[in-house]
């Protein structure tokens, strides 16, 4: 029974072509709507004969092509028979309407293919020749054999036999459907069919991952040049100084032969709308398909066709297409120049359809824009301003107070989340203050940015503290006409809050300090009430909960309620006045922080893959760990239970076992014969332990051979020829000769971190690249060789030094078919020598003030093989800023592709020293030079310099030769007296920690500093949650050691954190400090012995097992202990190695803290209006097929593929099937 649904009624529009046979057309919708296939198949072939009959070729071919569809509609989405009926009719059809059918046939095998694409990905690729071809069979092919039938009948279609050139897509009227472009752009059938072929193969569909020898041209290549040249190109053959291309089936290339025979055919045309049309679609297209190079780059080379383009079309309107794209990649550069092209096109040809783009894009360049942010927090020193602006000459600021406690009670405590009643409230409140910003003028209709001192837009001695909207508005009347009104709120204040959150806390509760927002110094007496969110409540207001007064460190502690929504009101008086400030959201949850002792089981096997048959040994270890993770002990004589799991989770076998006086257990499990391979498991429990280890069960082959892959003999060169050698040898060490390899080389890209600075525009990842694909044979001893070019990525400047990997991978299969792989990187630049220096962070001065600093030198070759070489070492002292430079909140980072844009070709772009960064600052006094030459078996030199208090920059520097530019390393150097009181560098914070590892009895040394001239820390030290010592240093003393005697209790480590607030900003930092567990270390030492004198004698190991010397346990002595050993086939490794379980039995401490500070960066947000918009409708259609007849790009035949016969049609008007 079929199953029919109603379409919608047919109707001819008047824009659609007359219809010869209207009435008959007209009952196969009707047919279509009452459910009648049979019945509209019958009027269709009365239409098809009597089309035949007049000569009217666009009906027969629209009606034999419906009907196979009507007979077809039953059918699911996977059945060909409606591709087999239609390629059938083609060949009875008469001849002058097989062209079409053959192109409809193209485009519904591509339709078919789109919506069967899953099932062929996932069919193995068949070799077949196509006199194979068989359509019934089209379910069955695999991806390849699809996409190479649709390309054939493209091919078919488009053939000179089936004459679709001497066919006007007006006498097409009933397959074709007009476009807004008008007809002159698609003159005939062979046109539209030639669009659909080049879509297709714009898809890149190829039936096959894309090969190692991929076919892609260079921005510098035809394909971006002149009409006439690219007419003439002919990419897949051999060029002077390039080898005959491989990739013979490449879309690539066929969508190139495509634009090529456009433009040949229209050529000659009287009209030449057809020829620029394809011209200026192939630029369009080569554009985003080139591969950069080191001539040229696609964008830039595009800007040149395209004036070309525009020069060659003349007076065509075409030209206002041409000038839109021109227009559109300049703007980036030069929005004025951009506009000016923009200009002329809708000066000439203001109504075509490259007027309108271009008038949309002058408006989007004359648009207006303003955006302003701040900081939340205004105090002394005064925050600004920024303002970001474009094609506007003034905004108007207003200052209105809020009502912050109304507010909070209103469950609205922040500055975001505006309603329209909090619009209409705030735009009536009265001003406080007001004030006009004029902005600098600009005529080249970029953004520019402005910043503004708050002090010096308005009167900040007026301003009494409080709660404030601040609210922008580029017009005067703050309307909402062709303006943009937008507001945060901020707070003056001079007291600031940071909440610390200790995550391994033993109770939830909030914790935080109130200090000066200016001077950072803690506020005794403070008060701060906790206001939490009613859930209950609608909407959810806030309530307020209990009130605290700060200690004399500033501190405050409240409970906390789990998962509850909590700000905090602080509040102090400061010279006479009331000062509030809101701290951001914070919610905790309660967590089980109680530790108790807890067992665990540790499971090993004998190795990690056995077959089905084999004997299993596993061993187990029962222990204890202590509640505090302090201490841990095997359990003896105690009861376990083990089991065997085959990959369903199913028990197959199971032992009942006890642990011996070590705490350890061992047995066996035989692995039945036939077992279901996969991922088994061995698990154990009992004594209030559970454990489990996997391992692998797989009817494997044991590896009979391995493969490697030798570095370089020779330093590799750009440009040069690269051989690697490989060997191919079985586990006892016999050649593996006359196997089979297959090797392919792909490249990336990496930089040095210093290039960041000097090329911002250059991309973190270079992308993977395909450099060469090969085969040999190995010779009898069983080597082979690799050999492949050394190619740069040509987009990369030499003098940003990147360095180029290529990956080898070779696959090499012997003659019993067993394939082994291994795989290699070879390291290639403009330099074959990298540099770095390194320096102790803790350099400090003695009694003498100098410090004698060791500089280490390491040079190496890009494979990390050390080199001796020649180089030179200088030290320069820094020049420092007159002041400390505090962090931009609202800075901006600038995006990539803007940095890209403002590359400059072939120069760098030396970073301007910036205050806060003493990277960046300038080289002052040179304080000593050195001459080293590195150590040719280590690659390691060094140089020791003495040096006073201060920074530093070293560099090395090893000098340009002919072959190799220069090669630079630097570092930074800071060398600090640890008795001063003063941190004399203008740094706003800083942590210096002696080592990061202290052993049990020794002491614990840092040093905690500022280059603001006061300055006070709070500084902790922690250990899980627990605070062993804190305290604020003295607020006149800038620098302070910190010391700390590490005992037996923080074995495990400890945090030491601080943090400062200076001038509205937060700055702290933490280090945690290892204390290792040396009491708890083994060590085993090996010894083998061989009775030499005695044949066929056994190898005797003997071990040695001593603990490690500790300060409270004492020397090394020998131990008492169990050991496990296990020995197993290598080979074995190369299908699943063997993982030795690891023991993590003592508690290691990972303190985490975080810190939320109450200012931050507060960008203002729009509220009210909207800026005008000039924008003209563009609608852009060329002629095409109608549905169901065209490609899936235009609609394809819609959903009637899928099963469920007509109901499929729902996706597909009745109109477009029936009545055309």
């Amino acid at each position: 029974m079929l199953c029919f649904v109603s379409c919608c009624v047919t109707t001819l529009h008047a824009a659609d072509p007359p219809v010869p046979r209207q009435k008959e057309w007209q009952r196969v919708t009707k047919a279509i709507d009452e459910r009648k296939p049979k019945t509209g198949r019958d009027v269709l072939r009365g239409i098809e004969q009597a089309a035949i009959t007049e000569r009217v070729w666009d009906e027969v071919a629209r009606a034999i092509a419906t009907r196979v569809l009507l007979e077809n509609t039953d059918r699911p989405a996977d059945d060909p028979q409606r591709l087999i009926d239609l390629d059938a009719a083609t060949e009875t059809a008469p001849v002058q309407t097989r062209g079409a059918l053959q192109a409809i046939q193209a485009n519904w095998t591509w339709t078919f293919f789109q919506m069967n694409r899953w099932r062929f990905a996932q069919r193995t690729t068949q070799v077949k020749s196509n006199a194979d071809r068989n359509l019934s069979e089209i379910s069955s092919w695999d991806l390849r054999q699809i996409v190479l039938e649709i390309h054939d009948q493209f091919e078919k279609a488009l053939s000179d036999d089936r004459g679709l050139k001497d066919l006007p897509v007006d006498d097409w009227a009933m397959l074709i459907e007009a476009g807004s472009m008008g007809k002159a752009y698609r003159p005939t059938l062979w046109d539209v069919v030639a669009r659909d072929a080049i879509a297709f193969h714009q898809t890149g569909e190829r039936g096959l991952v894309d090969p190692e020898d991929a076919f892609e041209f260079e921005a510098s290549s035809p394909a971006l040049q002149g009409v006439n040249i690219f007419r003439k190109w002919k990419p897949a053959q051999a060029e002077a100084d390039k080898e005959s291309v491989t990739d013979k089936d490449s879309p690539v290339l066929r969508v190139i032969s495509l634009y090529q025979q456009i433009l040949d055919f229209h050529a000659d045309d009287e009209d030449q709308t057809a020829f620029h049309s394809a011209d200026l679609d192939r630029l369009i297209w080569a554009r985003g398909v080139a591969v950069a190079n080191a001539e040229a780059e696609p964008d830039e080379e595009f800007c040149k066709a395209l004036r070309s383009f525009i020069e060659q079309c003349g007076d065509h309107e075409i030209s206002a297409m041409a000038r839109f794209q021109l227009a559109e990649i300049i703007r980036s550069e030069s929005p004025a120049e951009a506009r000016m092209i923009a200009l002329k096109a809708v000066d000439r040809y203001p109504t075509t359809i490259g007027g309108k783009q271009c008038h949309n894009l002058i408006a989007q360049i004359e648009a207006k824009e303003l955006a302003v942010a701040t900081e939340r927090t205004w105090a002394k020193p005064w925050p600004a301003l920024h303002v970001t602006y474009r094609n506007i000459e003034q905004m108007h600021l207003r200052l209105v107070k809020e009502d912050w406690e109304e507010r909070l009670l209103e469950g609205k405590p922040y500055g975001r989340g505006i309603d329209q009643k909090d619009r209409e409230r705030i735009l009536s409140l009265p001003s406080i203050q007001d004030a006009t910003v004029v902005l600098p003028q600009t005529d080249d209709y970029r953004s520019s940015i402005e910043e503004l001192s708050v002090d010096s837009v308005f009167v900040t001695e007026t301003i009494s503290p409080g709660a404030y909207w601040v609210v922008c508005s580029h017009r005067g009347d703050f309307s909402d006409g062709d303006n943009i009104v937008s507001t945060t709120l901020v707070w003056v204040s001079r007291i600031s809050a940071v909440n610390t959150t200790d995550y391994q806390a033993q109770l939830p509760q909030h914790t935080g300090y109130v200090v000066d927002v200016e001077s950072g110094k803690p506020i005794h007496g403070a008060e701060v009430t906790a206001w939490q969110r009613d859930q209950r409540s609608r909407p959810r207001k806030m309530v307020k909960q209990e009130t605290i007064k700060t200690n004399e460190d500033g501190q405050y502690t409240l409970k906390a309620h789990s998962g509850q929504e909590t700000i905090f009101v602080v509040s102090s008086a400061i010279d006479g006045q009331i000062h509030h400030v809101l701290t951001e959201p914070e919610r905790l949850w309660h967590r089980e922080n109680v530790q108790r002792p807890k067992r665990s089981i540790v499971l090993m096997t004998d190795r990690g893959i056995y077959r089905p048959s084999q004997q299993l040994h596993f061993k187990g270890i029962l222990i204890e760990q202590a509640a505090d993770r302090r201490g841990a002990t095997a359990i003896s004589k105690a009861s376990v239970e083990a089991f065997l799991q085959d990959a369903n989770g199913r028990q197959v076998s199971k032992l009942s076992l006890k642990t011996n006086g070590f705490g350890s257990f061992q047995g066996t499990f035989p692995i039945p014969t036939g077992s279901l391979p996969g991922r088994w498991s061995v698990r154990a429990q009992g004594s209030g332990a559970t454990g489990a280890t996997g391992v692998r069960i797989e009817e494997y082959k044991r590896p009979k051979f391995q493969v490697e892959l030798a570095s370089p003999t020779e330093s590799v060169q750009l440009e040069k020829l690269v051989t690697l050698s490989g060997t191919a040898s079985t586990y006892t060490g016999l050649a593996v000769g006359g196997a089979k390899v297959v090797w392919n080389v792909k490249r990336e890209v990496r930089f040095p971190i210093w290039c960041r600075w000097c090329f911002p525009w250059l991309p973190f990842d270079g992308g993977t690249r395909r450099i060469a694909r090969g085969h040999s044979i190995t010779d009898a001893d069983g080597t082979f060789s690799i050999t492949f070019p050394a190619v740069p990525d040509r987009v990369s400047p030499p003098e940003s030094l990147p360095t180029f990997t290529y990956h080898v991978t070779a696959d090499v299969t012997d003659s019993g078919g067993e394939t082994r792989s291994t795989d290699t990187r070879v390291l290639a630049g403009y330099v074959d020598v990298e540099a770095t220096l390194d320096v102790d962070d803790w350099q400090v001065t003695n009694d003498e003030n100098v410090a004698s600093v060791t500089i280490h030198v390491s040079t190496l070759s890009l494979d990390a093989a050390p080199r001796g070489i020649a180089g030179t070492l200088r030290l320069n002292q820094l020049i420092q800023p007159k002041r400390v430079a505090r962090i931009d909140l609202t800075a901006r980072t600038v995006p990539y592709d803007v940095l890209r844009r403002q590359k400059s070709r072939g120069s760098s772009l030396l970073p301007e020293p910036q205050d806060d960064d003493p990277k960046t600052w300038a080289e002052g006094k040179q304080v000593t030079t050195n001459e080293i030459v590195t150590d040719v078996s280590s690659g390691k030199g060094k140089a020791t310099v003495l040096l006073q208090p201060g920074i530093y920059r070293a560099t090395f520097t090893i000098p340009a030769t002919a072959d190799r530019p220069e090669v630079i390393a630097t570092r930074l150097v800071e060398v600090n007296n640890p008795k001063a009181k003063k941190y004399e560098i203008k740094r706003p914070f800083v942590l210096r920690v002696e080592n990061s590892t202290v052993e049990v009895a020794d002491e614990l040394h840092a040093i905690v500093g500022t280059g603001y001239s006061q300055g006070s820390f709070l500084v902790e030290i922690v250990q899980s949650g627990r605070v062993l010592k804190r305290g604020w240093t003295n607020n006149e003393r800038t620098q302070m050691p910190v010391s700390f005697k590490i005992e037996d209790s923080h074995r495990g480590g400890v945090t030491l954190r601080a943090w400062m607030v200076r001038e509205g900003r937060l700055y702290h930092e933490s280090q945690r400090i290892d204390v290792p567990w040396t009491d708890k270390k083994l060590s085993v030492q090996w010894e083998q012995f061989t009775r030499r004198l005695e044949p066929a004698t056994e190898q005797v190991w003997q071990a040695t097992i001593r603990t490690e010397a500790d300060p409270l346990a004492g020397p090394a002595r020998a131990a008492l202990a169990e050991m496990t050993a296990t020995l197993y086939d290598q080979s074995l490794d190369a299908l699943a190695s063997h993982q030795w379980p690891t023991l993590a039995l003592f508690a290691r401490d990972s303190s985490r803290w975080q810190l939320r500070f109450t200012n931050s960066a507060s960008a203002m947000r729009q509220i009210y209006g909207s800026w005008a918009r000039d924008h003209q409708s563009v609608r852009i259609s060329y002629h095409q097929f109608r549905r169901p007849f065209g490609s899936p790009v235009n609609g394809g035949f819609g959903g009637m593929l899928g099963g469920g016969g007509m109901v499929r049609m729902r996706s597909m008007p009745a109109a477009a099937m029936g009545v055309p």
